[in-house]
């Protein structure tokens, strides 16, 4: 393994791995440097149980993980590695990253590299040496075994909880001397319980003992009540901190975009930046509205615990459903009277049929965005909201001119150039139907508004045209692509055989089956904006807006298309795809529109676009993020405390208190943010000790 580890090393500082695999020179030493300290850690001389890699999302711990399975599988007599993936889509995505870094590890090995049998395989109890094995957890644990030389286990903070079956499963194993690596971005998500119970996991006992004390310090700071002095419980919060970095330095790897080198960060942009939208403030019938609402809530369910929910501040749909649950609920008590009094007085505001505010502000800015030829990805917290916001923006962001080539010449054009291109998988089936269903997609109305309007000024549509013709916003100073070699380079991506979800929705419907949903970006009315959220409207028959909604369940088609130059400038997403997927290829602006209570969901969100290798760079141009409030109201109040929350997060290795509440005193979070101003450079001097680098 040694040998290997030199070669590795070497290969890195001469760029020829970065070659062989297409990977960036900079991140990939850091890269190759993590799976040495792993492998030095776990299968060398210190032959340590267990390890956690927890770099910041976007920062390569796949590619770790890959190279480290390697060199495991291959070292010596061989090893067998499982990989467990939270979802079938993550694990597509751990097979692809080995199937890329094999033919660099080969090539530097100078054909030292061999597996027998099958690398990459399905679930089987028994792992034989020199293999890799990549399953997804649930099927591993329902289906028993996990005996291995070593496990990888990703997303590892969803084994937190001590009595889930995952948990147990991957505790016996290592009860049984089975070395794991654990990977996750958020090691410790508000609770340094969360953090201790991976360590302890792992067999660091003294580790996380050290981490629950440093938990109980944050506990303390963000408690309030305490009678120590600020510059004490500074103090105190530091040596906790001390003693905790100490305890698992040698045990844990974590890196973030900011503590990189000035080299290696260029791979993410120049850096991230606060992209700066106007906010609006509430008009006294906003204030009045959510105050009536926040009555007729208390007089329907008077047990309700939360009659003043964070989205009545930030959409309409949410206040329209409360006011009909109210009403019904009322409809045969003694309080009737008063519920009807309160809907009259709220129908005369003649607000709740307008757009809200906030969504307006938005869609100024994100139009002022598009227009520059960037893409825009939006989160919501909720479904209703994310809804009623892709609605609002459809109708602001303003459509492409119509194209002026129509339906039968589009597709003609296509057919001659796609049917052209190489298929790089010509012994797979069915490729002819997919290769036709796949162009008519394209040839469907917004595919037609969108790429006719960057060939506007061109003679007629020919294929030469759109060889001809760049795609706009390409690479300042580097090579532009053209629309013919883009498309291309889609086709090859959504037709790639092991793309089951994108070339299972093209099959159905080259077959017409009876339930076939449209196609993301692919209806006959154009659009500009796409929501994947579960739309209950939009999911009806004869929905006049069905086709601003992903009808799929499972994004691969519109992501693949979203980090392309073509489909939607705009995708406007909820929590659920707040991890495991990447939207850095052509996007470079993030919006928050709603906030999800913990800030490593904010945290998470934001490391889809800040990735290796994302847009930023290559366009040389910072990542741009954006958390607008609604003024005036509780949502101003839980975008202040999140921003204040994010500040913290990396000081505090994550840890703070449990949700947004907005009921604590102004003049706790001053003694806060004044306590973690006293220990800002003793605590970034100990987290440092979680680097490779770190002393």
């Amino acid at each position: 393994m040694a040998d290997y580890d030199r070669t590795y090393l070497e290969a890195a500082n001469a760029k020829r791995f970065s070659a062989a695999a297409k990977m960036s020179a900079a991140p990939l030493r850091r890269q190759l440097r993590s799976a040495k300290r792993i492998l030095d850690v776990l299968l060398g001389s210190e032959g340590a149980q267990g390890m956690l890699l927890a770099d910041d999302a976007g920062l390569g711990k796949t590619t770790i993980g890959a190279i480290t399975a390697w060199v495991a599988a291959s070292e010596g007599s061989g090893r067998s590695v499982r990989i467990l993936a939270p979802n079938v889509v993550v694990a597509q995505r751990w097979d692809d990253e080995l199937r890329r870094t094999l033919p660099a590890l080969q090539d530097i090995a100078e054909g030292k590299l061999r597996l027998s049998g099958s690398s990459i395989g399905g679930y089987s109890p028994k792992a034989s040496a020199r293999h890799i094995q990549v399953t997804t957890q649930s099927r591993a644990v329902a289906r028993g075994g996990l005996s291995c030389s070593l496990l990888i286990v990703d997303e590892a903070h969803r084994s937190k909880a001590d009595t889930s079956d995952y948990r147990k499963a991957v505790g016996e194993v290592v009860r049984k001397g089975t070395k794991v690596l654990m990977l996750t971005a958020t090691p410790m998500s508000l609770k340094a319980e969360e953090l201790a119970s991976m360590l302890a996991l792992l067999g660091r006992k003294e580790a996380a003992a050290s981490i629950r004390d440093f938990g109980k310090q944050i506990q303390f700071l963000y408690a309030g009540g305490d009678s120590r002095s600020e510059e004490q419980m500074a103090a105190d919060l530091c040596s906790a901190a001390d003693r905790a970095t100490a305890d698992m330095a040698a045990c844990v790897l974590r890196h973030s975009v900011d503590n990189l080198s000035k080299v290696e960060q260029r791979a993410f942009g120049n850096g991230k930046v606060p992209w700066i939208i106007k906010e609006p403030s509430a008009s006294s019938a906003e204030i009045e509205l959510l105050a009536r609402i926040d009555r007729l809530i208390r007089l329907a369910h008077p047990s309700s615990v939360r009659s003043n929910d964070p989205q009545f501040h930030v959409a309409r749909a949410p206040v329209r459903q409360a006011l009909e649950n109210a009403l019904s609920a009322l409809a045969t008590r003694k309080h009737a009277a008063f519920g009807t009094l309160h809907a009259d007085a709220i129908n005369k505001l003649r607000i709740l049929e307008q757009p809200h505010p906030k969504m307006l502000a938005v869609a100024d800015a994100i139009v002022s965005i598009v227009q520059e030829s960037e893409k825009v990805a939006v989160f919501c917290h909720h479904h209703l909201v994310a809804e009623e916001l892709t609605r609002v923006l459809a109708r602001q962001v303003p459509a492409h001119p119509e194209s002026k080539h129509p339906y039968k010449i589009w597709h003609s054009v296509w057919s001659e150039l796609l049917g052209q291109a190489e298929d790089p998988y010509p012994n797979t089936g069915n490729r002819r139907i997919l290769r036709r269903t796949f162009i008519d997609w394209i040839c469907t109305k917004s595919f037609r508004d969108q790429i006719g309007s960057w060939i506007a000024a061109r003679p007629p549509l020919t294929p030469d045209v759109l060889k001809k013709t760049y795609i706009p916003g390409g690479k300042p100073g580097g090579k532009q692509i053209s629309i013919a070699d883009a498309m291309v380079k889609l086709m090859s991506e959504v037709l790639n055989p092991k793309s089951k979800s994108m070339t299972g929705t093209l099959r159905l419907r080259a077959g017409n089956a009876a339930d076939v949903k449209p196609l993301p970006f692919g209806a006959t009315v154009a659009t500009r904006v796409i929501g994947a959220c579960e739309s209950r409207i939009a999911a009806a028959d004869g929905c006049a807006d069905g086709h601003l909604f992903l009808q799929e369940r499972r994004p691969d088609l519109l992501i693949a298309l979203f980090n392309s130059p073509f489909g939607p400038d705009v995708v406007v997403l909820t929590d659920r795809y707040s991890e495991g997927i990447d939207l850095h290829v052509r996007c470079r602006y993030l919006l928050h529109y709603e906030l999800d209570p913990s800030p490593v969901r904010t945290i998470q969100r934001e490391g889809r676009i800040r990735r290796v290798n994302c847009w930023a760079s290559v366009h040389r141009s910072p990542v741009k993020c954006a958390m607008p409030a609604f003024l005036g109201t509780r949502d101003e109040r839980m975008v202040r405390i999140m921003e204040e929350r994010i500040r913290s997060f990396g000081l505090l290795l994550g840890g703070g208190p449990s949700g947004l509440e907005d009921n604590r005193p102004s003049s706790l979070d001053d003694r806060v943010r004044r306590v973690l101003s006293l220990s800002e450079k003793k605590l970034q001097k100990f987290n440092g000790r979680l680097c490779l680098d770190g002393k």
